[in-house]
């Protein structure tokens, strides 16, 4: 019973930890990931990439110099998500529909 007990103690520790995010070189990121990074990011550098697989699902992480999050698919390199810690998001990601709407009711605001 006790050597039952310290499998199963084992495999879950190995199971949680196999979980967590790895870091991985940015040129191993999807050629559409990279692409995206330079051409809305341009002057910001990158800082780690964490490679973190999900119900057998890569996905990837950018953390940029600035502090934004970049997260993308890592079969597709689409992008799932942007979180900015400090700033506005670049306005090429911001469809043109709302740019015009917070343009002419929050002129002084930023996404």
């Amino acid at each position: 019973m006790k050597k039952l007990l310290f499998l199963v103690a084992c495999l879950g520790t190995i199971l949680t930890a196999g979980a967590a995010g790895h870091k991985v070189d940015f040129s191993e990121l999807p050629a559409r990931s990279q692409a995206f990074i330079g051409k809305n990011f341009p002057t910001e550098m990158v800082k780690n990439v964490e490679m973190e697989r999900k119900d057998a699902k890569d996905h990837y992480t950018v953390l940029l110099s600035n502090g934004t999050k970049v997260m993308f698919d890592g079969t597709s390199g689409e992008l799932t998500g942007v979180a900015v810690k400090e700033g506005s998001v670049p306005s090429s990601l911001v469809p043109s529909k709302v740019r015009t709407y917070m343009s002419n009711t929050y002129p002084k605001e930023r996404i």
